[in-house]
């Protein structure tokens, strides 16, 4: 297979081309960017919908009156947070 038929060799030749125009490359820099930037705020999002859900099976576990080190077990959640909702529900 020559270079000139070979796939991988023309999108090479192809990226080295483009990525020699500075406003190609701009927009490629600026598309990845957006794209970690988007892919940042999914992460942060994700994980507030699982801290959001460790809090709601504290907080069921804290009804059912299961011991608060139990729940830091099951949870993650750390033994001060724990508390502060056992004091939130008692209020």
């Amino acid at each position: 297979m020559s270079d000139q038929t070979d796939p991988i060799a023309e999108a090479w030749r192809c990226l080295k081309e483009l990525s020699a125009d500075p406003s190609v490359r701009k927009i490629a820099e600026a598309r990845d960017q957006a794209r970690r930037e988007l892919n940042a705020e999914i992460n942060a999002t994700r994980e507030e919908a699982r801290q959001k859900e460790r809090r709601e099976i504290a907080r069921r576990a804290l009804r059912q009156k299961l011991p608060i080190k139990t729940i830091k077990i099951l949870t993650g959640l750390p033994l001060k947070e724990i508390k502060q909702l056992a004091t939130s529900l008692t209020d």
